[in-house]
């Protein structure tokens, strides 16, 4: 087996399964066995949404932040932020178009993962919302 085979199973696989222990401490709290077959799939449906819109909304910044939208924030604030402090106004100021080609290269990656295992939590808690209005 290659090593970015190897390195992509262990993250999609350590993904998923933060996941369902995730899913599955919020659906044991919430009284999975003792409830009808539309409040299993309820929870079910509840406990798979958590994980996977907190995967897809992380997922979906790290894309966003590679492309670069968050680049003027991160200028400003460390402009104003050796602005503010007494001697770090002595040294130049680096211009944002310098900010941003030196960023280019900083590019995080290998993190679409995240967003991959939060979208089949999202599935399959549709999935069990489709039933769950079936069965109610």
């Amino acid at each position: 087996m290659s090593k970015s085979l190897k390195a992509n199973l262990i993250k999609y696989g350590l993904t998923s399964a933060i996941s369902l222990l995730v899913t599955y401490s919020y659906i044991s709290n919430r009284g999975f066995h003792m409830g009808t077959l539309a409040d299993k799939y309820k929870y079910l449906s509840d406990g798979f949404a958590i994980p996977g819109l907190l995967l897809t909304c992380g997922g979906l910044l790290l894309i966003i932040s590679n492309e670069g939208t968050f680049d003027g924030i991160s200028w400003g604030l460390r402009f104003a932020i050796k602005t503010l402090i007494p001697f770090g106004r002595h040294k130049k100021q680096e211009s944002y178009g310098d900010f941003v080609e030196k960023r280019r290269g900083n590019k995080v990656k290998g993190f679409s993962f995240m967003f991959v295992v939060g979208v089949i939590n999202i599935a399959i808690s549709i999935i069990f919302m489709i039933l769950f209005n079936k069965v109610v």
